[in-house]
């Protein structure tokens, strides 16, 4: 497979020019991970954390599952997987690596698919498994472990890899409880691109507090919900504008309930941000809502709002409660409503000192931490252990 076609990002295998003293990497490393193509949490991560690591490490790009193109229909997926597969094979016979790198989620098609894969490197590498989970339907674990096969395919998995790395303590605690070792689970979290934020200029000021979403428009990340709280709070008498950015199946919809609360010139979709766009977004917001009750790990969106010195709302789920811990970050919603949301919405209008407050902790825990040459030097730590 060529550069091209495979997409190949990071410190790329590549021939050595006569004459030269490049000095070769220490460790080769196989990250399987999905397409850069269609936008997403693990394809940002890698985006943004790829070409930080050091020349110690050479990253070979395997690029697995869903595609844009020929490949992009679902009636498909048997060939495509087949077709990785038949690469997976030929790349671990013709080269040695250090380390194998699975991105899962816990759901049907990606589970098996890297269940099949690990299966592969284990009777084909000595390589050690790095297996990083990154998106989690607790039904369908659920579903696995109520089945004696299912149950027995978990525990494999998880126990043939040396490390397993998790985006929340919950996922942590239930990998635990089937029989991993504690030793080998540890809690992560994602990134973002501070390069997004410093190219941007800001936005003029908006004389209405500006609250912003900004993901995949998707029902069950709250967006009827905000959209309800918003006209709970026009209706309250209070001035402020929402600005809910994305694409996605609900989209359309969220028009809708825009058109029919009467909320045009107080909502605006403007669709799907990137670039200057986004971080004019970020930076022109007053605070970032985010009340989801889908299946997250540890949203993109959440870290990014944060560097962008926002207060934040959103929810207990998946990873957010290990990155926010309130009082600090801002507000963690139990349950998802219009009242709770509108509730936590007009705590920020009516205190601009603690949203000023949780700005600073924020922006100043995000870039700490979650920065993307802070995350490069995590992954290299965490290979460099195994």
């Amino acid at each position: 497979m060529n550069k091209k076609s495979a997409e190949v990002e990071g410190k790329v295998d590549a021939p050595e020019a006569p004459g030269t003293d490049t000095k070769k990497p220490r460790y080769s490393i196989l990250l399987l991970r999905p397409d850069a193509t269609p936008p997403g949490g693990v394809v940002n991560y890698y985006r943004s954390v790829l070409h930080l690591i050091s020349d110690e490490f050479a990253v070979r790009s395997l690029l697995v599952g869903r595609r844009r193109g020929l490949l992009s229909s679902k009636f498909l997926y048997p060939v495509r997987f087949l077709l990785d597969g038949i690469m997976l094979m030929s790349l671990l016979l013709t080269r040695r690596f250090d380390v194998c790198h699975l991105n899962p989620s816990m759901n049907a098609a990606a589970f098996y698919r890297d269940l099949v894969f690990a299966a592969v490197i284990a009777g084909l590498s000595s390589a050690k498994l790095l297996i990083f989970v990154r998106g989690w339907d607790d039904d369908f674990f659920k579903t696995l472990l109520a089945s004696p096969l299912g149950k027995r395919c978990l525990k494999w998995f998880f126990l043939r890899a040396d490390l397993v790395l998790v985006l929340a303590s919950t996922i942590k605690q239930e990998l635990v409880d089937i029989g991993v070792p504690e030793d080998r689970v540890s809690v992560t979290h994602t990134t973002f691109d501070g390069a997004l934020l410093r190219e941007t200029e800001a936005p003029p000021s908006s004389d209405r507090f500006t609250f912003l979403f900004m993901s995949r428009l998707i029902r069950q990340k709250g967006i009827a919900e905000l959209i309800r709280a918003a006209a709970m709070l026009r209706d309250r008498g209070f001035s402020f504008r929402v600005v809910i950015a994305g694409s996605g199946p609900f989209a359309g919809e969220a028009k809708e309930e825009v058109m029919r609360a009467g909320l045009t010139g107080i909502v605006e979709l403007p669709g799907y941000l990137r670039g200057v766009e986004k971080g004019g977004a970020l930076k022109g917001a007053d605070a970032f809502v985010f009340p989801t009750y889908h299946g997250e790990g540890c949203p993109n969106c959440v870290l990014e709002a944060m560097a962008a010195g926002l207060p934040v709302i959103s929810t207990t789920v998946g990873g957010i409660p290990d990155v926010m811990q309130p009082p600090a970050g801002g507000v963690l919603l139990d349950s998802v409503s219009a009242d709770a949301v509108a509730d936590a919405m007009q705590r920020f209008l009516e205190d601009p000192d603690e949203c000023a407050r949780l700005s600073t902790e924020n922006e100043r825990l995000a870039w700490a931490k979650f920065e993307a040459n802070s995350v490069a030097r995590y992954l290299e730590s965490v290979y460099r252990s195994l």
